[in-house]
């Protein structure tokens, strides 16, 4: 009897459902690399007009006023709020990805996680700067 897959064990034929997987999990990579540097992009973009904004809340903090925002730190540390958020979000998204890598369907899990992450910490910020600044 001879082989019908050349350099393939006759007991074990090449899966047509593995070869699939390897083009789905190839896909997904590409998927996973497009999004998460669309992703980093534009929250490049956000975290720059949301520290501006941030900023430019604590305009209205007049001598008698209390608060983190009204401080003389307060305006850096609100400009540096979504840059931190940015740079965790980088990190989550490339730990969930190594941590997921090996599961099929869930490499976009990464990206989704980090930007969670962002919108969560921006979204914490922005109402500790609506807070103080009124």
């Amino acid at each position: 009897m001879s082989n019908p897959y050349p350099g393939v064990s006759p007991y074990h034929p090449p899966d047509d459902a593995n070869s699939v997987s390897k083009a789905n999990s190839r896909s997904e990579l590409v998927g996973f690399w497009v999004s998460f540097s669309l992703l980093t992009l534009a929250g490049i973009g956000a975290s720059f007009l949301f520290g501006l904004m941030f900023t430019l809340a604590s305009d209205s903090c007049n001598r008698g006023a209390t608060g983190w925002l009204c401080d003389a730190k307060g305006p850096q540390v609100a400009f540096a709020m979504p840059w931190i958020a940015w740079a965790l979000a980088i990190t989550a998204s490339l730990i969930g990805f190594g941590l997921r890598r090996r599961r099929v369907g869930a490499l976009r899990a990464g990206v989704i996680t980090g930007a969670c992450l962002y919108i969560v910490i921006v979204g914490i910020t922005w109402a500790a700067v609506v807070s103080v600044s009124g």
